[in-house]
């Protein structure tokens, strides 16, 4: 499975599926109800914790997420923890696509 991610991911935007918590992890899971199939989208790179099988599908949901981040994942992230109509349609926008 593993090469089939990095297949996947050289085809989106180079970005890395990292095997590790997100730099923000202390912060989320003071905040939200967090499961062992959590993934995060840090931009660049998406987060995958336990090392779930990642469903295309959920790659392409946290593409979206990296380019709402931007160049500022700091910024998106603390804006997205405390607003939730931000919350609410940064992920409307993700399970859009």
């Amino acid at each position: 499975m593993q090469t089939q991610h990095r297949l996947i991911i050289l085809l989106i935007d180079m970005m890395e599926i990292k095997i590790e918590n997100p730099p923000n992890y202390d912060i989320l899971k003071q905040i939200f109800k967090l499961t062992d199939i959590n993934v995060y989208a840090y931009s660049p790179d998406i987060y995958n914790p336990n090392n779930c099988y990642l469903d295309p599908v959920v790659i392409l949901h946290e593409k979206v997420h990296i380019q709402q981040q931007g160049d500022n994942p700091v910024d998106w992230w603390n804006r997205y923890i405390v607003d939730s109509a931000f919350r609410f349609t940064q992920e409307l926008a993700a399970y859009s696509k």
